[in-house]
């Protein structure tokens, strides 16, 4: 025969957790899920370094006709 559980989760040596409890963590995803917020971090990446790129682009177009020859 097992003993009982402790009451108190401070004398347990592991707790676990059950489905409905799982449900609230934000960080219990799923592959799926998850690669889907992966998918989605790298899309916002992608379009920063596109708007950066198309912005240093501009930049130095507009600088290239400032100069003037000495």
């Amino acid at each position: 025969m097992q003993d009982p559980q402790p009451a108190n989760l401070s004398e347990c040596g592991m707790v676990v957790l059950s489905g409905s409890e799982a449900m609230g963590n934000p960080f219990a995803l799923s592959a799926e899920a998850g690669a889907t917020i992966a998918v989605a971090i790298i899309g916002v990446w992608a379009v920063a370094f596109g708007i950066r790129a198309a912005i240093q682009t501009l930049f130095l177009k507009g600088s290239n006709h400032e100069e003037v020859s000495a």
